[in-house]
């Protein structure tokens, strides 16, 4: 029982603490956004930066971190999400980010994307390398 109970508490934990980190091409010259901000950026309300640059989103589509980031930063869910950038989309007002599995395929696309910002597990940050961690204030 104790081990059952060991197991299930591990597995809540994982979820439970689940964080995630911002993160944009070094060439955007991102290295702070307001949570308001954050939430433009990423449910489309602009695409450029605090300093007027052009954004360009990718994201992690589903886990926990995808969870987290999508309650906190844009207070919906993965779904919805992509259902307003499909809307945008279709209408000619904006176009949809990319869909990544993810981390390591979002540090590679936002290095090689001079517009790229999109958001990691915060437990890969270490391994950002060549990408800015965007601070969330």
């Amino acid at each position: 029982m104790k081990y059952v109970l060991g197991l299930i508490f591990c597995l809540v934990s994982n979820f439970a603490f689940a964080g995630y980190a911002i993160v944009a091409n070094k060439g955007l010259g991102l290295t702070t956004l307001t949570k308001a901000q954050a939430k433009a950026i990423f449910n489309g309300s602009t695409d450029k930066t605090p300093a007027g640059k052009n954004v360009t989103l990718a994201y992690i589509g589903s886990g926990p971190v995808a969870d987290e980031f999508f309650k906190a930063v844009t207070e919906n869910n993965v779904k919805v999400f992509e259902g307003a950038w499909l809307e945008k989309a279709l209408s000619g007002a904006g176009v949809a980010p990319e869909k990544k599995a993810d981390s390591a395929a979002i540090i590679s696309w936002v290095k090689s994307n001079a517009s790229g910002v999109a958001f990691i597990d915060d437990a890969k940050k270490a391994e950002a390398g060549d990408v800015q961690i965007v601070t969330v204030n």
